[in-house]
């Protein structure tokens, strides 16, 4: 789907994949932020099914899926939670000009 926002349920009916004994598929919140930005093309290089929960008008890296919703939204994440292994939690408020800080 490469960065297009899906619904929770076409997420649900996602097709899953197991490479290096992780099975299923990632979802990553605070794919867009700082940390995630950084991940998420790391996971899809490493072959990894990953999902990003993105709020509307946000892109993800292409080969990641992407789930419309905001984790301050409770109804939004059972879509994207469907058929998922693992959660990785980055979403946070996190802000710097120095990204040799990072």
């Amino acid at each position: 789907m490469s960065g297009e926002a899906t619904s929770g349920s076409e997420a649900a009916a996602a097709t899953t994949t197991e490479t290096d004994g992780v099975p299923g598929t990632v979802l990553v919140t605070g794919g867009t932020g700082l940390v995630g930005s950084r991940l998420l093309p790391r996971f899809v290089e490493a072959g990894i099914a990953t999902r990003g929960l993105v709020r509307a008008g946000k892109q993800l890296p292409a080969g990641v899926e992407a789930v419309d919703g905001d984790i301050l939204d409770p109804q939004t994440l059972p879509g994207a939670l469907a058929g998922v292994t693992a959660v990785i939690h980055l979403a946070a408020l996190f802000r710097t000009d120095d990204e040799a800080a990072v």
